[in-house]
C-alpha cells in the first residue's frame, strides 16, 4: 500500500509540473494544438523509493565525470545506466 501512495504522488507531482509548463506555453501554440513536454519519468522503483530519469541521469554524469578526472575509457551510455540502476 505505501508503495502504492509513493507512486501516486510521484505521478501527481510529474502531472502538475506538466500542466504548469503547458500553462507556461499555452502561447506557443501550433495549428494541431499545445505542445506536449515531457518532464521527467519514472524509470525504476527500489523497495518503496521512486527513481526519476533526471535522478538517474544525474549520477551517471557523475560517473562520467570521475571516470573522465581518472583519464579511464568512457563506456556506452547505455550500458552505464544499466550498471548504475
Amino acid at each position: 500500500m505505501k508503495f502504492l501512495s509513493i507512486l501516486f504522488a510521484a505521478v501527481v507531482l510529474v502531472t502538475a509540473q506538466a500542466v504548469s509548463t503547458q500553462a507556461h506555453a499555452a502561447q506557443d501554440t501550433t495549428a494541431s494544438g499545445p505542445q506536449r513536454y515531457t518532464l521527467n519519468r519514472i524509470v525504476a522503483v527500489v523497495n518503496s523509493d521512486v527513481i526519476l530519469e533526471s535522478e538517474l541521469n544525474v549520477a551517471v554524469d557523475q560517473v562520467l565525470a570521475q571516470l573522465d578526472k581518472k583519464g579511464s575509457a568512457q563506456p556506452d551510455r547505455k550500458a552505464l545506466v544499466s550498471q548504475v540502476l
